[in-house]
């Protein structure tokens, strides 16, 4: 007989290590995510740690979308989705170039957090895909509505030729 010492231990870790991945793969829109690989760059390791930083990093936005019904979060995320090119985030928030740079100043005003430097880029990555993990993770239980995706076809399944016999 085997004993594995580090197997319950490990067993846990690979279990969140899977719902991250299967979150990563849900908030992008892929098939499937391997739990390391370069689609999963410096994730937070745990739910927790991603609430910390939805909070410390998009709490403003997210008061403030809440309080004067604006959409502050959906803006810079469209913005950073579109590798930051004014025209293709107006077009899809379905807006003028001009009121997208309001929107803009207006999350630097709230948040003290620009939209052109390095460093404040990363911080507002990281913390949307932290919040679109938390959404896509299932033990949060976080009802945020997220963009529709379009539907994957299924696969059959590949016949195993030897039970065709």
């Amino acid at each position: 007989m085997v004993a594995w010492p580090q197997v319950p231990g490990r067993l846990a870790d690979a279990a969140q290590e899977a719902r991250w991945a299967l979150a990563v793969a849900s908030a992008s829109g892929q098939l499937a995510a391997h739990y390391g690989d370069e689609s999963m760059t410096l994730p937070p390791r745990t739910p927790a740690e991603a609430r910390v930083l939805v909070s410390r990093i998009l709490s403003p936005l997210i008061r403030h979308d809440a309080g004067h019904r604006t959409d502050y979060v959906a803006t810079l995320q469209a913005f950073l989705r579109t590798d930051r090119s004014w025209r293709d985030a107006a077009a899809e928030l379905h807006i003028h170039r001009q009121t997208l740079g309001y929107r803009l100043r207006k999350i630097e005003q709230l948040t003290g957090r620009g939209v052109t430097r390095t460093d404040d880029i990363a911080q507002w990555w990281l913390a949307l895909r932290a919040r679109d993990l938390l959404a896509a993770s299932p033990e949060t239980g976080d009802a945020r509505p997220r963009r529709a995706r379009r539907p994957v076809p299924h696969e059959k399944a590949p016949r195993n030729p030897s039970s065709a016999a």
